[in-house]
């Protein structure tokens, strides 16, 4: 699968903030707008969805949905899908490369930017070595 970044602002929301009304922005650096992502894995949490890339800084960075637009909607054959629930503030469904759907020490480990995880992912996932 692959998105193209067409803005680096967006409304932030989890949905305590959309039961409020909140219309807050939020904006990041490390996607340039205009270039093209592979995407690695998805994630759905707190309703909202999330795009596993490699970063314009070099580094696997899940990056809410809204950020992009879908340039080919392909997705690996690879790829399996876990349903977690509903539970707000928390993921409620994840697609993506086995070790990232089934572990979830390795999922928060790529959160936390641990090195064994980050290794596994330039090793055997992606081929963007710094």
């Amino acid at each position: 699968m692959r998105v193209k970044c067409v803005t680096n602002e967006c409304y932030f929301r989890f949905s305590t903030d959309v039961n409020k009304g909140n219309k807050r922005k939020e904006s990041t650096q490390e996607i340039v707008v205009g270039k093209e992502y592979t995407v690695y894995g998805m994630v759905m949490f707190d309703f909202s969805l999330y795009y596993l890339i490699v970063s314009s800084i070099n580094r696997p960075s899940f990056l809410r949905a809204d950020y992009f637009q879908i340039e080919d909607s392909s997705l690996s054959e690879d790829w399996v899908f876990a349903y977690k629930g509903q539970e707000k503030l928390s993921v409620q469904a994840i697609w993506g490369y086995r070790l990232l759907v089934e572990s979830e020490s390795h999922y928060n480990g790529l959160i936390e930017r641990e090195r064994s995880e980050l290794d596994y992912f330039f090793d055997n996932v992606c081929d963007n070595r710094f």
